[in-house]
């Protein structure tokens, strides 16, 4: 089944689903469960951000927290319009994870998918892409949350030893410029500047790749990402344009 993955990472991988959850369907009602309490947490943050808060009560994703031994933090699953996050996390953590896979399933119902017929390294910049654009917003539904006077996501973001680099450029940029767009962009270019980030999720995304092909019995792509993949992928929830651009040289090796 494909995924989109976060392993802090987010990666289109092949990943068998949680073997122990607690899931819920829209619209999530569950006094006194916590995951419910989560999702009320996300809603929150979501407020100010009609278009996310909309796709997720378009699209209706089933909601799980699961207890399996993984390394990813969350998934969203496309063919099961499935999201799972860490149960063990914390509740903070749990939230902003929940985001990250909303922007990914804001994402899909944009249409933004690498395509089957990229090659490997084409599909990795791709990845790259969405990984970070949904870093960056993320960040930018926190930080609404943290001038909405609930810190506790970006908190959770900005003490993170995955995410710690990110929040400081999305905070040192909203404080210098005050513009939304800027620190997203901001944000955008942190994820991509952690060489060791970069060499996990090639490792993870090449692999997933590999796999995914042998599962369907197909051969590697050949085709390179389109020159406009980024304008379609570097958008604010309501839609206005990022500037984004990848580094001179987005593949580690």
């Amino acid at each position: 089944m494909q995924k989109l993955t976060l392993t802090l990472l987010t990666a289109l991988l092949l990943a068998p689903g949680a073997q122990a959850a607690v899931c819920l369907d829209h619209p999530y009602d569950a006094p006194g469960q916590p995951l419910a309490a989560d999702i009320a947490a996300v809603r929150a943050a979501l407020a100010p951000f009609d278009n996310l808060l909309a796709t997720l009560d378009t699209a209706r994703p089933r909601i799980c927290a699961s207890d399996d031994p993984s390394e990813t933090l969350g998934t969203f699953g496309v063919e099961d319009n499935e999201i799972t996050v860490d149960a063990a996390l914390t509740q903070p953590k749990r939230v902003a994870v929940l985001l990250h896979e909303i922007r990914h399933l804001d994402q899909w119902l944009r249409g933004i998918c690498p395509a089957t017929t990229l090659s490997m390294r084409e599909n990795a910049r791709a990845v790259f892409a969405l990984e970070a654009d949904a870093m960056a917003v993320t960040h930018l539904i926190a930080w609404a949350s943290l001038e909405s006077d609930r810190p506790a996501i970006f908190d959770t973001l900005r003490t993170s030893a995955e995410t710690g680099d990110i929040a400081l450029a999305f905070e040192a940029a909203m404080s210098a410029t005050r513009d939304p767009a800027m620190a997203t962009a901001a944000a955008f270019d942190a994820w991509y500047a952690s060489d060791a980030r970069r060499e996990r999720y090639y490792v993870s995304t090449c692999m997933s790749y590999l796999d995914r092909k042998e599962s369907e019995n197909a051969i590697a792509g050949t085709a390179p990402l389109s020159a406009d993949f980024l304008s379609h992928v570097c958008h604010l929830p309501d839609q206005t344009s990022y500037p984004c651009e990848e580094p001179e040289q987005p593949i580690p090796r």
